[in-house]
């Protein structure tokens, strides 16, 4: 059986982002109504898929009206404490990092394959060439920024910073990933190590998960393929046939 998720973390005093600016409960609602629309398509194009919302909180605390909606849809509700990957409440991304602590949690169940996405995307056909390209690689979204764009030099800076040297690696981006369980296991095993890196170090990114992403993805780069063949830029995953 494969899995295809979406983790989604809240707590009250943790940053989500520099672009999210709702707290509490209207912000869970409209994540929820997001996760409801990638969820549904992903189900509905790959019945024989698990899909499931992955959250630190619970059933409880999703409101009946989208539990109904999952259910109808036998759509997983899965809790998975968000006690990896932390840094303080105030970090830019603090939640975003949740990701890397499913894929952790994750890649040592039942499952033959994992895809994580975030709430934002529209699945319009099967997962089944990803499937198949999880037999051998690990696929990310090469997010295509080069040295004309202000994003990607700042995120070259932050890795000279933390590295010591100038290291123009890909960027990929945290909105897509998939690939075996065991792949995935290699992959999270190489996050940790960045991830204590950057507690030993003191080290702040303003890039969450992505830069531990990229950095792990640049040590494990044989393994590594760009999956922007099924993802178009507006971050929705293409039908594959």
């Amino acid at each position: 059986m494969n899995l295809i998720c979406i983790p989604f973390a809240y707590e009250e005093n943790m940053n989500s982002g520099v672009n999210v600016s709702i707290k509490g409960k209207g912000k869970i609602e409209i994540y929820l109504k997001n996760a409801c629309v990638a969820l549904i398509s992903a189900k509905y194009y790959n019945p024989d898929s698990d899909v499931a919302l992955v959250t630190n909180f619970g059933r409880w605390n999703i409101p009946e009206e989208f539990l109904s909606i999952f259910d109808k849809w036998e759509i997983k509700v899965m809790e998975i404490p968000f006690d990896q990957f932390r840094f303080q409440g105030s970090y830019t991304w603090a939640l975003a990092f949740y990701k890397l602590c499913v894929l952790k949690k994750l890649s040592c169940m039942k499952y033959e394959s994992i895809c994580y996405m975030d709430t934002d995307v529209y699945i319009q056909g099967s997962f089944d060439a990803i499937w198949t390209e999880c037999r051998q690689n690990i696929m990310l979204y090469d997010i295509n920024h080069g040295l004309n764009t202000r994003d990607y030099v700042l995120l070259c800076d932050e890795i000279e910073s933390y590295c010591g040297q100038r290291k123009l690696i890909t960027h990929y981006g945290g909105e897509f990933f998939a690939a075996s369980a065991e792949n995935a296991k290699a992959f999270v095993d190489t996050c940790e190590q960045v991830y204590y890196e950057m507690l030993q170090k003191n080290f702040i990114t303003t890039k969450g998960d992505e830069f531990i992403l990229s950095l792990a993805a640049n040590e494990m780069r044989e393994s590594i393929k760009n999956a922007g063949a099924y993802i178009i830029v507006f971050g929705l995953v293409q039908d594959s046939g």
